[in-house]
């Protein structure tokens, strides 16, 4: 339960319901299968436990950064939970014993608890916890074997072959997308498992489990991880880019023929962007204060200009580490040397820093992985303009895969009688239905300000549209309902 949480959280977004729906199917499980008479005999759910594990395995390749995705993980997890828990009430003991039982079942429970959240984190630089959990249900399928070491190497021999769509060792296979690849192997992985399932059961064990270990760590060698509270970061070379990954969301990049050198912002803060034209305008060239909210790989430092003022703010000090380290990223040391850090929840920051006031604040600490609810409500909108100057500009990024960030904020604006305009580049400029350029994206942010003046040139710039009327209601620090955004 709890390394699926952790799973769902990283590519969905953290937030109560996340939980809610895992612990809940954990505990109907319970109810389900801890009775005689209950049809959901541990036999009847051997037959599909495999199966359930499929999409777990699978998602071990790739994040599920899909609601579909999450629902088939959701359901494996669910059949899995069944199975287990129906093994359990077989093993239960005479009557007599049943509170020794069930203390032994919470022991049980607060260790997998310590294990997912305290060790885990601590011990592995990735989400190591996904695929070892995986590998603990794979042994609930073990049986005994009359010849066992030679039904293990036939389930490694076998897991080699299904490996084959995933390594580049026939030309015809080099061409094909990962994604065919995972798909192709699955589809051998299933067909394998319904010719040798009710045969022979631990060399489909075997192949499981040399599938999963493989998926978590054969194929990304030269991807740098490291893991802290606030989530897993990932540092990977491709395609002429050094790419940073938070969770599975890219937030920043550089190209590797610019390291040692100052570099060009890239993904959402390339110069074609809508962050980038903003720092462009002469009204932005005017600010002698700006702060920004999340430091990424401080990308936005090199839109730095002469006499002016940068803070930024940072609750990750691992984010913090990245960012300055000239052996990852130069953005920071080519670029923001002069600039002001500030360690820990800007909110928090910013109401000790009565005497700062900002002509451009940008709220950039959202991803598809981890929306910060807290800043975006209207407690948190309030402090901001109390933070800037009486024409300056707040600054909203928000490209989200999953959640429509612009609905919460327009309700915001209205309450606070504020202008809002919001650009969406979806497209080149000049509305070109072409690709964009390798490191340049679409992205989405939203400008509020006192008035249409204080926006500036943007708030005559034809790409920066009003904001449409509220939809939702908008969120407060006692009320936000995240899935009233969701797409």
């Amino acid at each position: 339960m709890l390394c699926v949480t952790t799973k769902i959280s990283t590519d969905l977004g953290s937030f109560p319901l996340v939980w809610v729906i895992p612990l809940a199917l954990y505990l109907l499980t319970f109810v389900l299968v801890f009775s005689v008479k209950s049809p959901l005999t541990a036999d009847r759910l051997r037959l599909v436990l495999p199966l359930a594990l499929l999409p777990l395995i699978y998602f071990s390749f790739k994040p599920a950064g899909t609601l579909a995705g999450f629902t088939a993980m959701l359901g494996a997890y669910f059949v899995i939970s069944l199975a287990a828990h129906r093994m359990l009430f077989d093993a239960r003991p005479d009557a007599r014993h049943l509170t020794v039982f069930y203390l032994t079942m919470s022991v049980g429970g607060a260790l997998g608890g310590v294990f997912n959240s305290i060790i885990a984190p601590v011990a592995f630089d990735r989400l190591t916890e996904y695929p070892v959990t995986v590998a603990l249900c794979v042994l609930l399928l073990a049986g005994r074997s009359r010849n066992l070491p030679r039904e293990i190497a036939m389930g490694l021999a076998l897991s080699l072959i299904l490996l084959l769509p995933l390594l580049d060792v026939l030309p015809v296979i080099g061409d094909l997308s990962v994604n065919l690849r995972v798909l192709g192997m699955m589809i051998l992985l299933a067909v394998a498992y319904m010719l040798l399932y009710r045969q022979r059961l631990v060399p489909v064990v075997a192949m499981i489990s040399v599938m999963g270990i493989w998926g978590v760590f054969g194929r990304e060698a030269d991807v740098i991880y490291d893991r802290s509270f606030f989530g897993l970061h990932l540092i990977d070379d491709e395609d002429g880019l050094r790419l940073y990954s938070n969770g599975t969301t890219v937030h920043g990049a550089q190209r590797l023929s610019e390291i040692g050198q100052r570099p060009t912002p890239l993904y959402y803060y390339h110069p074609n962007g809508p962050l980038a034209q903003v720092l462009a305008t002469p009204t932005a060239a005017r600010a002698k204060t700006v702060g920004v909210v999340g430091l990424g790989i401080g990308a936005m430092a090199c839109y730095i200009q002469d006499g002016q003022d940068w803070h930024f703010y940072e609750i990750d000090q691992k984010v913090v580490d990245i960012a300055q380290d000239p052996a990852l990223f130069d953005f920071m040391p080519r670029c923001g040397q002069g600039a002001q850090l500030h360690l820990g929840d800007a909110r928090i920051v910013m109401q000790g820093q009565t005497d700062l006031k900002y002509d451009i604040l940008v709220i950039d600490a959202y991803s598809s992985d981890a929306i910060p609810v807290h800043l975006s409500t209207l407690e948190a909108v309030q402090l901001y303009m109390d933070r800037l100057n009486p024409d300056g500009i707040l600054l909203f990024h928000i490209s989200n895969r999953f959640y429509d960030l612009t609905l919460p904020l327009s309700g915001l604006a209205q309450e606070l009688g504020l202008e809002a305009r919001v650009w969406e580049r979806n497209a080149p400029d000049g509305g070109q239905a072409t690709q964009f350029e390798r490191g340049d994206v679409p992205s989405k942010v939203v400008a509020l300000a006192r008035s249409t003046a204080a926006l500036g040139e943007i708030g005559q710039d034809p790409r920066w549209v009003p904001l449409a009327p509220p939809q939702i209601p908008f969120w407060t620090d006692d009320h936000a309902d995240l899935l009233s955004a969701l797409r």
